[in-house]
């Protein structure tokens, strides 16, 4: 079967193509507001960020990442340390400490899961297979393949065209031992975060147009599709078309392994109790770049993977307003720090700050936090400042209730709803959540013991 004549006419070439109650009547000096306040400015202004705050455990994620404020003792290390101090009564008569082993949470955009999808069904390699089988052997059948890679490829396309590929999974244990208005912890974990945006070209899209019109042209012996004879080279054999997609993914990702000590204790400053805490850690921060290509669509960070080791610290504070609130103030990674990795992507870090509010009482816990900043993109990704909000019912001794709700100031990024649930029988505790927005799901699930 000769190819060439079913394509009978010429055009362009292929080649332009995220409690206490102790009673207290508090008064508040104007001059302890005017600190807060600057320091909440001098914090939260200042420094651009390169990631967010964050989500360490299935408990925050329900409540929609609230817990600066809010956080219990068993979790208070990984965002607020000075929480740790708001306990009364020794640990060995309280037994609030707590283990847990694992802490996995996480949260993906659909675009993630598109992208992999892609790479797992290497469906660029599965078009060049499929023109040399063209190429060999023309007829109904292969063109057919053809065809339908083609077109399986610019369906992915399409739904990868301007989708978000943030991912942010965290991993790891940690050991809490709260006291009577002090408090320590210990963790290890590690945290991935991948940041980028998928950029689909519609000349791509009509490439590959026009390859399916071709092939079905073929396939149907003419009753179908479209002649393309610029899809041919010289000598009568189908061009490869993935050498001429430009679609692509600019991606970075980090991994931000930590071993992290938190120490806290409740302090009067002006006869006003302020907990202070502070968690200084070691750090191994993994950094990648990888220019995702469509077209060849494989990925190989080892060739752009740099490892750096470092110190670092987070800060809090947090005071008890009467008997039920609190507020709370917190800035992660307060040491600016800039990391490097091949192909140009560097990655800054800068005090990350947080300001919460909470109503804490026996069976209901309720909880605000917002972002003094703007995060800043790791990849391409969008840019976002949260403010969440989450509530947490304890109608039982051995079950917990939770939803939560996030929202990006900055209007970029879709609003998240999540829902939680947390258990405890005997010594031993479980946390579940889910989360999801428009374009993003999330997991959570703890597992621990109390001691």
């Amino acid at each position: 079967m000769k190819v060439s004549p079913i394509f009978n006419s010429c055009s362009e070439s292929v080649n332009c193509m995220n409690f206490c109650p102790k009673k207290r009547r508090l008064v508040v000096p104007k001059r302890v507001l005017r600190s807060v306040v600057a320091f909440i400015y001098g914090v939260g202004v200042q420094y651009a960020v390169a990631i967010d705050y964050g989500i360490y455990d299935s408990r925050a994620l329900a409540m929609g990442g609230t817990a600066v404020a809010v956080a219990d003792l068993q979790n208070a290390q990984f965002y607020n340390p000075a929480l740790l101090a708001l306990s009364d009564g020794a640990e060995e008569d309280t037994r609030k400490g707590r283990v847990y082993l694992p802490v996995i949470v996480g949260q993906i955009a659909d675009g993630v899961e598109t992208t992999l999808d892609v790479l797992d069904e290497e469906l660029d390699d599965q078009l060049d297979a499929a023109v040399d089988a063209f190429n060999a052997a023309p007829s109904s059948v292969t063109a057919q393949q053809v065809s339908t890679v083609s077109r399986d490829l610019q369906t992915a396309l399409v739904d990868l065209n301007g989708e978000n590929l943030d991912a942010d999974i965290f991993v790891g244990f940690s050991v809490s031992e709260p006291s009577d208005r002090s408090g320590g912890a210990f963790y290890l974990g590690a945290r991935v975060i991948t940041g980028g945006q998928s950029q689909v070209t519609q000349a791509d899209l009509d490439l590959l147009e026009d390859y399916i019109e071709a092939m079905d042209f073929v396939a149907s012996g003419g009753s179908a599709g479209q002649p393309h004879p610029e899809l041919l080279d010289g000598d009568g054999n189908l061009i490869d078309p993935t050498p001429n997609i430009t679609s692509s993914s600019n991606i970075g990702s980090a991994v931000f392994t930590e071993w992290g000590v938190s120490a806290s204790k409740e302090f009067s400053f002006w006869g006003l109790p302020i907990a202070l805490g502070a968690t200084p850690k070691l750090m191994r921060v993994d950094i990648f770049r990888e220019d995702l290509m469509y077209g060849d669509a494989d990925i190989d960070y080892q060739d752009d993977k740099r490892t750096h080791l470092t110190l670092n610290a987070d800060l809090g504070l947090a005071m008890e307003l009467g008997k039920y609130f609190r507020v709370g103030l917190a800035a992660k990674d307060i040491i600016p720090q800039v990391f490097e990795a091949g192909s140009g992507l560097t990655l800054e870090t800068r005090a990350r700050a947080r300001l919460g509010v909470a109503f804490v009482q026996q069976y209901v816990s309720f909880g605000i936090d917002y972002d003094l900043q703007q995060s800043e993109a790791l990849g391409s990704e969008r840019l976002g400042r949260q403010a969440s909000a989450g509530l947490e019912l304890r109608p039982w001794s051995w079950v917990s209730f939770r939803a939560g709700y996030r929202q990006d100031m900055e209007g970029l990024k879709e609003d998240l709803i999540s829902a939680g649930v947390g258990f405890r029988t005997g010594r031993f505790v479980a946390d579940l959540a889910y989360a999801t927005s428009d374009d993003t799901q999330g997991g959570g699930l703890q597992l621990g013991w109390t001691f």
